[in-house]
């Protein structure tokens, strides 16, 4: 089940920031999830199983774009299409919001999330070198038509 978490607690985002670490083995500290939660600048996405956290994504909101802040599975659920879910989640959000565009940036050996970021329809259109450590970051976006 998929929960938005647009208010935080220090439980919350000590949840938040240990999943998000034991996915990517880095993450956004507890104080500045639950700050930039409540201050309405983060929102959170997470996939809830027997009330463990499994999944999130997360945006960061600024002017007029959303930058996707990451998108993550723990490992013995991947391959569920649950990432797709979440990332669904955040595209109904960006269609229904004033904002105009989302940014991102994906590992270049990330081959699962590009194939899911283009078959959403975003589009590369840069590459940050060495933007992780000893790798490059592709840079993609998706923006709203008509705006």
């Amino acid at each position: 089940m998929i929960k938005k978490i647009s208010n935080s607690t220090f439980q919350i985002a000590e949840r938040l920031s240990k999943l998000e670490h034991d996915i990517f083995e880095t993450s956004w500290d507890k104080e500045t999830i639950n700050k930039k939660i409540n201050l309405g600048e983060f929102v959170y996405w997470i996939f809830e199983v027997d009330k463990n956290f499994i999944g999130y994504s997360a945006i960061h909101l600024t002017g007029n774009e959303i930058h996707l802040l990451g998108i993550g599975v723990s490992i013995n659920y991947r391959k569920l299409e649950i990432g797709k879910e979440l990332l669904t989640e955040v595209l109904r959000y960006f269609n229904e919001s004033i904002y105009t565009k989302i940014l991102l940036e994906v590992r270049e050996s990330n081959t699962s999330a590009i194939k899911l970021y283009e078959s959403m329809g975003f589009v590369k259109y840069g590459i940050r070198r060495n933007y992780y450590k000893n790798e490059d970051g592709l840079l993609y976006f998706l923006e709203k038509i008509n705006v």
